[in-house]
């Protein structure tokens, strides 16, 4: 769970040049971080203008002021990491030159893996370099000096340069250089046969060169007609390094705000990467104007709050069932992490219920006040032979992502994703559904048509979470602007490319949101979708189909919708047997798709008249079993094309979630010395019962009766009863464990 703490700032002096932090807790994302004791921050120096520090946890927990510059900073009373900032270069700089030349252009918050080698000794003991990690992203083709701008706590020796090049980069030669900051050049090699593959180039410089401590340095390589690493948006009022070594931070102006639309830290998505503690306000004379405490509540984005599995190395197989999990922020991550050399598969997801508690939802009406940055329940990067079934994921919202919906499938890592099969769930109180797994360029290869993606017997309703709590108008379908992001609405995000989707025997309650289309669609055509003996709810803007209208060069009008996108972007498309309700009247719904065999009610705004035992307007929950005489059950003339009901098994569906229906203890089942407990099983396995006259929480004293299983219908005997006694009992299954109460004779 994610909890929101704010520390509080103060000045000790109104014009003075200290202030402290006072001890507390910060939770945020994946990542905690603590003052013990107040901590004493004293200033030296001025800005140029009106500057603001920025005090924050980095996600690793540690305490950092970044500072602009002009200004320097000591800490006392705890650990505290103080910085000065740059804002004319960063750490990463450049000169696009054919010959080695020192490089003084600014790349904003780019940086390189171009890496100094230092010691305290020119014996070269204990070395130690900046980065940490390989970069992310490669630029084109180019002749250019890159290098990184860094400073020593301490007096020491640069023995020697590292950098990364691209597999791409045949050039078995390149020059190092060492540069102090007036442009001098300190030293200088050039390599003879650099490695073949991508990793790091180690060149170490004939003698060790000695530099200052809190002096800048610029280590730097020349890349000739080659491609380039580089890492995007990673310094932003951050340093970065190990050891003694620090690479140059970034400082970027804030906007006033202080909230997490403010120039905090950003990754390379540019997404927030640190706990947001508060701003210090300095005026041009070095004096404190004022500090206040970040407010992190008022921005659409964030970094995702609990993220309580993270895994996606492989192979598997994975099983997970049985479970209860209640969380907020991303909490069950199959991330990228395996990347693309280990092909993992065989998840299997079954009898589990995936929970938000709307108490974590920022401005639900029962909200603790608190930001938790919600993106969605379950999410894989890669994968194969994905099988979900009878689960049920009940809340989620969109926070951290405006496209969030409650279960994604991205194809980012380990050769994409394929065969997935989603049978028996309800998805209840959510934005929308699934990201269908597509074949979309990523970080790695991806896997091929088809994907094969199975959605067959599920169930789903209240489509519409976070409700008119929200202030959000959007620029695109996915970039709002203030306020919170609705919901999207959409049951389906794509797919994008592949082929082979089924959508067969589900029971789609109204969907609302800002897309409300059965499929929101992307910029690449699928073959041989299937969409079968469904009950869906269509609005007149989207016609069950919607696309993306922010993409620049759509493959389809991205203006259309409904069976005229569908004969763009689905080519081979299959549907029939379907149901269709919507807001409009029938001919109006019927004009949507009359090229198909569809079922269309007289009446299709009369949800409550599909048939369905019970339909709750107010909240979209009910009954979902189609009554007897209702027109679109087994043996009507407007059944299913298999000949069952028009919709989801609602049958099939509870007893693969593990529900138990409770019958209880009639009067005829009971005696003045004992009593039977009626219920039916979701399936064979046993399910004892216990029961206590004495402990009506059932935790403390009762006894427990065997149960055979066997049959679904169950009767279990409670013998040896005392007359005239009230008894508390409970139904052991596997998912569910109803309770009751009855009085013997």
């Amino acid at each position: 769970m994610k909890q929101l703490i704010y520390l509080l700032l103060l000045t000790t002096s109104l014009f003075g040049a200290t202030f402290t932090i006072a001890p507390g807790v910060h939770h945020f994302g994946a990542g905690t971080g603590t003052v013990t004791n107040t901590i004493t921050v004293n200033l030296a120096g001025a800005p140029p203008s009106q500057q603001r520090a920025f005090v924050y946890f980095t996600m690793q927990g540690q305490l950092n002021i970044a500072l602009p510059p002009g200004v320097s900073g000591t800490c006392s009373g705890g650990p505290c990491h103080i910085f000065t900032g740059d804002n004319q270069f960063g750490s990463g700089v450049i000169v696009r030159a054919g010959t080695v030349q020192y490089p003084t252009g600014s790349t904003g918050n780019n940086s390189f893996s171009v890496d100094p080698i230092f010691s305290t000794s020119t014996a070269g003991t204990n070395p130690s370099m900046i980065f940490d990690s390989d970069p992310l992203f490669t630029g084109g083709v180019d002749n250019i000096e890159l290098g990184t701008r860094f400073t020593s706590d301490v007096n020491g020796y640069v023995l020697g340069i590292r950098y990364i090049k691209p597999l791409s980069d045949a050039t078995p030669s390149h020059t190092v250089s060492l540069w102090d900051s007036n442009g001098n050049q300190l030293a200088t090699v050039t390599t003879s046969n650099d490695i073949p593959t991508k990793g790091w180039n180690t060149v170490m410089f004939p003698n060790p060169v000695a530099i200052t401590a809190n002096t800048t340095y610029t280590a730097s390589y020349h890349v000739f007609n080659a491609p380039f690493w580089f890492n995007p948006g990673l310094i932003q009022n951050r340093d970065y390094g190990t050891g003694h070594l620090r690479a140059i931070a970034s400082y970027v102006e804030s906007n006033g705000s202080c909230d997490r639309t403010d120039s905090w830290p950003i990754d390379a998505q540019g997404r927030p990467a640190a706990g947001e503690i508060g701003c210090v306000d300095l005026a041009p004379n070095g004096s404190i104007l004022g500090v206040s405490n970040a407010d992190a509540t008022t921005s659409s984005f964030a970094s995702e709050g609990c993220q309580c599995m993270i895994g996606g190395v492989g192979p598997g197989p994975y099983l997970f069932q049985n479970n209860y999990l209640s969380a907020v922020g991303l909490p069950w991550h199959h991330d990228e992490s395996g990347g693309d050399w280990m092909m993992r598969g065989d998840y299997s997801y079954i009898r589990n219920t995936f929970h938000a508690p709307f108490s974590r939802l920022y401005g639900h009406p029962t909200s603790d006040g608190m930001r938790y940055s919600h993106r969605q329940l379950l999410e894989w990067k890669g994968g194969h032979r994905i099988n979900l079934n009878g689960n049920i994921f009940d809340g989620s919202w969109a926070e951290n992502n405006p496209a969030s919906v409650t279960v994604v499938m991205s194809s980012l890592s380990g050769g994409g994703i394929s065969d997935v099969n989603l049978e028996n769930n309800t998805f209840r109180h959510v934005p929308g559904v699934i990201v269908v797994p597509n074949v979309i360029d990523g970080l790695y290869s991806q896997t091929k048509p088809a994907v094969r993606f199975r959605f067959a017997n599920n169930l789903v309703w209240d489509v519409n979470v976070n409700g008119p709590h929200n202030s959000g108008t959007y620029n695109s379908y996915y970039t709002p602007i203030g306020g919170f992001p609705d919901a999207t609405g959409w049951i389906f995000q794509g797919p994008q490319g592949g082929e082979d989707v089924s959508i067969d025997h589900n029971t789609i309650a109204k969907n609302q949101g800002r897309v409300p289309a059965l499929f929101f669609l992307n910029d690449t055509k699928v073959e041989g979708m299937q969409v079968t003996n469904n009950i869906f709810y269509f609005n007149s803007v989207y016609q069950g189909l919607g696309m993306d209208g922010s993409m620049t060069f759509p493959v389809c009008d991205n203006h259309q919708t409904g069976s005229m996108l569908a004969s763009c972007m689905l080519p081979g498309l299959v549907w029939h047997h379907n149901v269709l309700l919507g807001d409009s009247n029938q001919a109006t719904v019927q004009s949507w798709w009359n090229r198909f065999n569809n079922y269309v009610p007289s009446d299709p705004t009369n949800i409550s008249a599909t048939g369905w035992f019970n339909y709750n307007a107010v909240n979209g929950s009910g009954n979902f079993r189609l009554r007897p005489n209702a027109a679109y059950v087994s043996g009507g003339a407007s059944n299913a094309s298999d000949g069952k009901d028009v919709g989801a098994d609602i049958d099939a569906l509870e007893a693969a979630e593990g529900k138990v229906t409770l019958i209880g203890a009639p009067a005829a089942n009971i005696t003045t010395t004992g009593a039977s407990i009626a219920f039916i099983a979701p399936d064979a396995q046993s399910c004892p019962v216990d029961y206590s006259s004495s402990d009506p929480t059932l935790i403390n004293n009762f006894t427990r009766v065997a149960d055979n299983g066997t049959a679904r219908t169950r009767n279990v005997n409670l013998p040896g009863l005392t007359p005239g006694t009230t008894y508390s009992y409970r139904v052991n299954c596997a998912v569910e464990q109803p309770t009751g109460q009855f009085r013997t004779r």
